[in-house]
């Protein structure tokens, strides 16, 4: 069976948690961490977004990211 850890059940049931890299959330689908400030390593950029595994300066970079990927899909 599998098995989760404290962080992981408490994600699933009231939807954010921490863990090493920041404070972990879900947004429109996805799951984004805002990182911790001594763990930002590239351009002091806040946001990673574990669906595009990358990291943005603010969400709404995401959610640009997130409407071309849709109109993409469309063709």
């Amino acid at each position: 069976m599998y098995r989760m850890n404290f962080w992981a059940r408490f994600h699933r049931l009231f939807h954010f948690s921490f863990d090493f890299l920041g404070f972990v959330f879900d947004y429109r689908g996805d799951e984004v961490t805002w990182l911790w400030p001594w763990k930002r390593i590239s351009q002091n950029r806040k946001w990673l977004s574990s669906t595009f595994e990358c990291t943005f300066n603010y969400l709404k970079d995401l959610d640009e990211l997130w409407n071309k990927y849709i109109e993409s899909m469309k063709h």
